[in-house]
């Protein structure tokens, strides 16, 4: 009977899973930006036609917009060497060691340079920020916003032009780009709101199915895991949490093996990974556990009589989701989501390890589903 129960519940599990997976599928499209747009560039890059959107380009050593080339949108450009000649009908952004404005250069709107050798030229329609080194204005070139120039030497060779000041570095136009060049966010929220509460949605649909299923299949393990949490709580986070590092230190001593004696390495693999699947499986007991007793409590603040273990997992799977989402939203919320997760689980994970995943009972049970 219990064999029939564990093939049921693994089918259940697997069936959960591909339905999450095929779930994700949109949600990985729609999030993931148009790669016109945003270009990732192996070596050189030239664009020496029309461009009917923004454009973002990063290029590994130089980025060159023709004379023949323009962006009908916003600009910005990271690279080595960046030579515009072309004409941008948006903003224009640069990130670059020597930055040129060749005299053919139209930029309708704002300006923004940053780099080492900086050479202004060409028209501009809107305001002018430039942070650099060596900073040169062409003598021809016309810049009908204000400028703010700050570097170490500065010529203007601009005849009968107003003195080029500095009002303070302005980091603000180049935040986009030095998190984009350095693979990290400005922004404290590492992903979209709009992908953040559909992930949640899977997540919690996920969890709830899992927890629903286990409550079937296995309420008796569960009570067992559930009570020796209410038992010890404080003693199994310490179990917790060096179970996780003893995996950490394993992982790690796998790849130093894999380095120095590779065929040795090569055959704990496999050993390893049946490891990895049994902390899982023992974290995933002791969480769904964790689930049914929050469900329960809240429960029991809006209703006397005890309800089904069943309406308790799908209460605490929403309820547990839906708060790690609103903490992913804050500064740092992602973190600190994941720190409470890991704190959480590792309670859940001593007390599944301390009854060998709920069939050895501590005591006396506190629900079992009939």
């Amino acid at each position: 009977m219990r064999s029939r129960n564990f093939v049921i519940f693994a089918g259940a599990v697997a069936a959960v899973l591909i339905l999450a997976l095929l779930l994700r599928q949109p949600v990985t499209q729609r999030a993931v930006p148009d790669d016109r747009n945003i270009i990732v560039a192996k070596s050189d890059y030239h664009l020496s036609e029309a461009h009917p959107d923004d454009l973002v380009v990063v290029g590994s050593s130089s980025v060159n917009n023709d004379l023949n080339g323009s962006v009908e949108g916003k600009a910005s450009l990271i690279g080595d060497t960046v030579h515009v000649d072309g004409k941008v009908n948006g903003d224009l952004t640069i990130f670059g060691k020597d930055v040129f404005l060749d005299p053919t250069a139209h930029i309708d709107g704002h300006t923004a340079l940053m780099g080492t050798n900086i050479t202004v030229g060409g028209q501009i329609n809107g305001d002018l920020v430039v942070n650099g080194e060596m900073i040169t204005i062409l003598p021809n070139t016309t810049i009908d916003g204000t400028i703010n120039a700050c570097g170490k030497d500065i010529t203007d060779q601009r005849v009968n032009s107003p003195a080029v000041t500095c009002s303070g570095v302005d980091l603000g136009a180049f935040a986009p780009l030095l998190a984009l060049r350095n693979g990290t966010q400005n922004d404290s929220h590492q992903i979209p709101v709009f992908a953040l509460v559909l992930l949640t949605a899977f997540g919690a649909l996920l969890l709830t199915g899992i927890s629903v299923l286990s409550v079937t299949f296995f309420p008796r393990q569960i009570s067992h895991i559930e009570e020796a949490m209410r038992a010890r709580p404080r003693s199994f986070v310490g179990v917790g949490i060096a179970t996780y590092a003893l995996e950490i230190g394993v992982f790690f001593a796998l790849l130093l093996l894999l380095a120095i004696l590779p065929p040795l390495g090569l055959l704990l693999i496999p050993v390893f990974l049946i490891l990895s699947l049994l902390l899982l499986l023992l974290s995933a007991s002791g969480l769904i556990t964790l689930v049914v007793m929050l469900g329960d409590w809240l429960l029991r603040r809006v209703s006397q009589p005890p309800m089904p273990p069943l309406i308790a997992a799908v209460i605490g799977s929403l309820a547990l989701s839906t708060g790690l989402a609103v903490i992913a939203l804050l500064p740092y919320g992602m973190a600190i989501s994941f720190l409470l997760l890991g704190a959480l689980s590792s309670v859940g994970l001593g007390a599944s390890l301390f009854t060998r995943i709920g069939t050895r009972p501590v005591g006396r049970t506190y629900f079992i589903q009939g």
